[in-house]
C-alpha cells in the first residue's frame, strides 16, 4: 500500500481530474433519469403535491431542458403534459 504523500494535489492530476469531471456526468445524468421515472410513474403525487407550483414547474423545466439537450422529445412531451397539468390545477 502507498502512503499519502501531502505534497501532491491530485487536483493537480489531468487523469483524476478526467476521472472526477466523468463522475460528475455520470451522476448528473443518473439523477435526470430518476427524476424522470419519479415524474413519469407518479405523476399525480407531483400534481397534488403541497410545494409551490411555480417550484414545481421550475423543476420539470429542468428536466425537460436535459432531455432536450439529448434530443429525448418522447420524454419531453410526457414532462410537458404533466407541466400542463400543474398549470391548469393553479
Amino acid at each position: 500500500m502507498s502512503e499519502f504523500n501531502k505534497d501532491e494535489n491530485p487536483f493537480d492530476d489531468p487523469d483524476f481530474m478526467s476521472f472526477m469531471m466523468s463522475m460528475k456526468k455520470l451522476s448528473h445524468d443518473r439523477m435526470m433519469e430518476m427524476s424522470y421515472d419519479l415524474l413519469i410513474n407518479n405523476a399525480q403525487s407531483a400534481v397534488l403535491h403541497d410545494a409551490p407550483p411555480e417550484d414545481k414547474i421550475r423543476a420539470i423545466d429542468k428536466v425537460i431542458l436535459y432531455f432536450e439537450k439529448n434530443e429525448e422529445y418522447e420524454k419531453c412531451a410526457k414532462l410537458v403534459q404533466i407541466r400542463e397539468q400543474l398549470e391548469n390545477k393553479f
